[in-house]
């Protein structure tokens, strides 16, 4: 109680009374003055490499196209133009003369050739037929070297391993046999790599198991994949390094069909991608704490350009932000919500705060 007597002071003293208008009537002798014309955003200067357009109806503003003024080139299977690139870049090395890679560095090597039965010890004179053989004997830290040619398993990395192949162009790890599941899962929480090949399959491409990495994929191309193309669960870390995930599809009921979907505290960190005609949204972040890091630009919103896209009606929450999206980035003429309701479009631009219901049931 003492207390709390010193703490409160003394009984409260009587309401101040108001002092009135003052004797000029409460004049104060200027105007207030009117706010600033809002300024015209500034999206520049451009990454290096991008190119300063001027918008043609209002010169005052100027946007920053990823791509020459001949546009985005098709390139070959192991190739991507990138964002701020010339032209069409090699993903990878190109393929060898023999069998496997020729720059794979010193150290523990395990062999894996494509089409050998049985047998083998992993050696580059007896090669192992399966990269599960190969990595049932490989010890923490060997590389599992892959040949030319196609490796049609499902692939479970447990041990901290580096995956390497002959080249993205004459690689292919995938399993053709569908399910609702990856061709490559990583199930480790250390360091594991994939490096110089293309992943290509009837179901997901790679999962991230949770806590699983520091996991980096570098110079590898993901191509047809069924559902995902790459998953990082929870708690995981992963690097993109000089990827290209294209035409990942929908599963047999038409859903999914994501280039990249990371959640619950994953991170991954992306330098230098090309997702494109991907069946689904390019990225997904799910939850608090996911988040993406995007390095040498990331080419995502470009593939709205030849789309359809309901952006909502003139007076929702998604209307506003897609007409500028869309203004500044010279892309898709948008279109009603009732359309998509319709099915007569091909995306869907939304805004919510978080949590998003409909996301998280997977209804849009």
């Amino acid at each position: 109680m003492l207390v709390a007597a010193l703490a409160c002071g003394s009984e409260p003293s009587a309401p101040i009374a108001d002092s009135g208008v003052d004797p000029d009537g409460g004049t104060v002798g200027y105007e207030p003055v009117p706010p600033e014309a809002p300024q015209v955003p500034r999206l520049t200067p451009c990454p290096q490499g991008w190119r300063e357009v001027v918008d043609a109806d209002d010169a005052s503003i100027a946007t920053c196209d990823p791509w020459p003024e001949t546009g985005r080139e098709d390139c070959a299977i192991d190739e991507a133009h990138f964002p701020g690139g010339a032209g069409c870049e090699a993903i990878g090395t190109p393929c060898p003369a023999g069998d496997f890679a020729e720059d794979l560095p010193a150290g523990a090597v395990v062999y894996v050739r494509a089409g050998t039965g049985a047998g083998g010890d992993g050696s580059l004179a007896a090669p192992f037929g399966a990269i599960a053989d190969a990595l049932a004997t490989a010890v923490p830290g060997a590389i599992v070297a892959l040949s030319k040619g196609t490796f049609d398993e499902i692939v479970t990395i447990s041990s901290p391993v580096t995956i390497w192949g002959a080249c993205p162009a004459e690689t292919l790890v995938g399993s053709t046999a569908p399910a609702d599941a990856a061709s490559i899962a990583i199930d480790v929480s250390d360091t594991v790599e994939i490096r110089n090949l293309r992943v290509e399959g009837a179901r997901w491409g790679v999962d991230l198991l949770p806590d699983a990495g520091p996991v980096t994929i570098e110079g590898v191309v993901f191509s047809s994949n069924v559902g995902e193309a790459i998953v990082a669960e929870a708690d995981t870390t992963l690097t993109l390094r000089r990827v290209a995930v294209l035409d990942t599809n929908a599963i047999d009921t038409g859903d999914f069909g994501s280039a990249l979907q990371a959640e619950y505290r994953a991170s991954v960190d992306v330098d230098g991608a090309v997702l494109d005609g991907n069946h689904a949204e390019a990225v997904i972040l799910y939850d608090p704490g996911t988040h993406l890091v995007a390095r040498n630009g990331v080419a995502l919103f470009d593939d709205l350009a030849s789309k359809r896209v309901a952006i909502g009606r003139d007076d929702s929450g998604s209307c506003l932000p897609a007409r500028l999206l869309f203004k500044v980035s010279d892309v898709a003429v948008p279109i009603d919500t009732d359309e998509a309701q319709a099915r007569r479009i091909d995306e869907m631009f939304f805004v919510a705060g978080y949590p998003v219901r409909l996301l998280s049931m997977r209804m849009l």
